[in-house]
């Protein structure tokens, strides 16, 4: 499997799709790509790149990380067919054999799904090495719990989405398990690893590295690892059982760790059995601000925690229409259209 975890981290899962993938959908393609009007995978001209993200311009920046493979993220347009790309963009030393990276590019390329930030291409001259993916427009859960500091997300909601990633295996290689780094494959395990890494990211809003975390948990020193935010919206009780659960989870041995289901299991308990939207203050309209920006926060938020619920994405669209982004308002609403037609 090579350093495929890089790629695939980029691509990403969508917790905002409502249809539940199995991560055997992926190895089967998870769909066509006429179905979800995609292009087949293509290698880029760096010209080409270089133009669609405004020469790299520091405007376009989504997003950049120096762990393992240092690189950055830029949002950006292809002149041929105007649709919106995410370029993350490495350094030669973290790519240096040029086959193993165009051949690990390709093999990630070939997977489709509605629920991942497709892989579109790459680019490989010279000393430049990038990888273009569909762009989220929809944010990502890192976007919510690290970027939104005047609204972050708040513990119910936190609580939901893990639960949910847990349920639906939604969940990327963020920090590389142990036993990757000895035989360079991902098992069953393996993915609980990384789902304990989610766990910590919805705990403390940041992220930490798993074996900085462990020592905390060691010491006691559960402070360190929870979000300001959520000082007084939960009890000692839950956050110190989130914090175990996230350390079964992040086990150096894999057959240390719990299997899914048990992990599921512990996290129904510490989900809340009222109506999560009356908690965050959704009532008929009231909860929709007259800002669009807000209005957009507060559907994409609602998504997450209904998933089913065909009016956030009708929300969404009407808020991005008024944002003048018509043709992310057009497909928005389409999935809202589809959405309903599935659950008739």
């Amino acid at each position: 499997m090579g350093a495929r975890c890089f790629f695939l981290s980029f691509c990403g899962w969508s917790n905002l799709k409502s249809n539940d993938t199995h991560p055997s959908d992926l190895e089967n393609g998870g769909g066509d790509n006429d179905k979800l009007k995609l292009p087949a995978f293509r290698e880029y001209k760096l010209d080409q790149l270089r133009a669609a993200t405004g020469g790299f311009s520091v405007e376009n920046i989504v997003s950049e990380h120096g762990e393992k493979a240092p690189n950055v993220v830029y949002k950006g347009k292809l002149e041929d067919d105007d649709r919106l790309i995410a370029v993350k963009r490495f350094n030669k030393s973290a790519w240096p054999d040029t086959r193993q990276f165009l051949d690990e590019a390709k093999a990630v390329g070939q997977l489709r799904s509605q629920r991942l930030a497709n892989l579109l291409g790459c680019c490989c001259e010279g000393n430049e090495r990038l990888l273009v993916a569909e762009f989220m427009p929809h944010d990502t859960l890192s976007k919510h719990l690290f970027h939104w500091e005047s609204q972050p997300l708040k513990w119910e909601m936190r609580l939901r989405v893990a639960l949910r990633d847990g349920k639906s295996y939604s969940t990327n290689l963020a920090f590389t398990p142990p036993e990757y780094m000895r035989t360079g494959r991902v098992i069953a395990e393996s993915i609980v690893y990384s789902f304990g890494t989610i766990l910590l990211d919805l705990l403390s809003g940041k992220h930490i590295p798993p074996s900085h975390a462990l020592d905390l948990i060691k010491g006691k020193n559960f402070q360190m690892l929870t979000d300001s935010c959520l000082e007084g919206h939960f009890s000692n009780d839950d956050g110190t059982e989130l914090v175990r659960i996230a350390s079964r989870c992040l086990q150096y041995e894999p057959r240390e760790r719990p299997n899914a289901k048990s992990v599921v299991a512990a996290l129904t308990p510490l989900q809340k059995q009222t109506d999560i939207l009356e908690k965050i203050g959704y009532s008929g309209d009231e909860g929709v601000t007259d800002e669009a920006q807000e209005a957009l926060g507060d559907a994409m938020q609602a998504q997450v925690i209904s998933p089913d619920w065909s009016t956030a994405l009708y929300l969404q669209a009407a808020a991005l229409f008024t944002l003048g982004m018509d043709n992310d308002a057009r497909e928005t609403l389409k999935d809202g259209v589809s959405l309903d037609s599935e659950t008739k």
